[in-house]
């Protein structure tokens, strides 16, 4: 399965000079299974990159996804009314995310697009839509089978784990490690994965200068989870939006140091999951965009 970064920032968009070897745009990757099935994780403004390369792909429509959402935060849901795929009465979108109290999930989404907050409300949106409130639970999408845990976030937050030919991917973003041990919602979900990608949105100083609480966590949190889980890779995700492409070096350093096999995301950075390779064959391809490639290589970042 292909795993493509659209969004790789936590809080706010930050299109600044300085941060644009990682990016800018706000949580959103995509899941293409082996059958075609496309799973979308969050919707922040990464989203807009991931309509626009699938209208490309689709000029006709006919595209059916799902999103998963782990939470409605606004850099989790800001590029929804930006996604033009949901505009082609001929595609298909359901809406996946945990069950709130008191409302629904398609009222949560339907209020950011509140006429007092933007101009076009969902309901001018012409593709179909369906919704879907979940709980800790086990679900298909395609040929994969979905396994989604409660995490530590304010107002809650869903983790997910995406298996599927083999091949395991674990999403952890807008989770608060605490304590020094590993966590355990977050081990028995990621237990053996391929991939996980973790929420390290402080750095382990930020964090213990008054920012717990806050729902995020560090790189070193990171690690502890990663070795105890027994992931094979861990992906550093949801960076905050005040760190700049030389501080996120050195965070991606750290971390490789403590934990080999782990990398920063990078908007656009792809990887390719091989449930079925064999003896000696790579079964994990990261592909970093061409024109990342000079600084990722100058900045001795192990992406492969």
């Amino acid at each position: 399965m292909d795993l493509r970064f659209w969004g790789v920032r936590g809080g706010i968009p930050t299109p600044e000079a300085g941060k644009l070897r990682y990016g800018g745009n706000t949580s959103c990757l995509s899941v293409e299974l082996p059958d075609g099935t496309l799973i979308i994780l969050d919707a922040g403004t990464g989203l807009r990159l991931l309509g626009n390369d699938l209208r490309r792909r689709h000029p006709q429509g006919g595209i059916q996804g799902h999103i998963l959402f782990s939470h409605l935060h606004w850099d989790h849901i800001q590029g929804i009314p930006f996604f033009k795929p949901l505009f082609n009465p001929g595609n298909h979108f359901e809406f996946i995310g945990q069950r709130p109290e008191g409302t629904t999930l398609q009222a949560q989404l339907e209020g950011q697009q509140n006429y007092a907050y933007f101009p076009v409300d969902m309901g001018h949106m012409s593709s179909r839509k369906s919704f879907r409130e979940i709980g800790e639970e086990s679900f298909t999408l395609g040929c994969a089978t979905i396994t989604s845990r409660r995490l530590n976030h304010p107002g809650g937050c869903m983790g997910y784990r995406i298996q599927s030919g083999g091949a395991s991917i674990v999403y952890a973003t807008d989770n608060e490690h605490t304590g020094p041990g590993p966590e355990a919602a977050v081990v028995e979900l990621a237990r053996g994965a391929d991939l996980l990608i973790f929420d390290t949105n402080y750095t382990p100083e930020e964090y213990s200068s008054g920012r717990q609480g806050w729902g995020h966590s560090t790189w070193e949190q990171a690690v502890v989870n990663a070795r105890a889980a027994g992931v094979d890779r861990l992906v550093l995700f949801h960076h905050d939006q005040d760190h700049d492409d030389a501080e996120l070096e050195v965070i991606e350093a750290l971390a490789a140091e403590a934990f080999p096999r782990s990398v920063a995301a990078r908007e656009g950075m792809l990887i390719r999951l091989d449930g079925q390779a064999r003896g000696m064959e790579e079964r994990m391809l990261i592909h970093v965009p061409e024109p990342l490639l000079h600084d990722v290589r100058n900045s001795g970042s192990a992406c492969a």
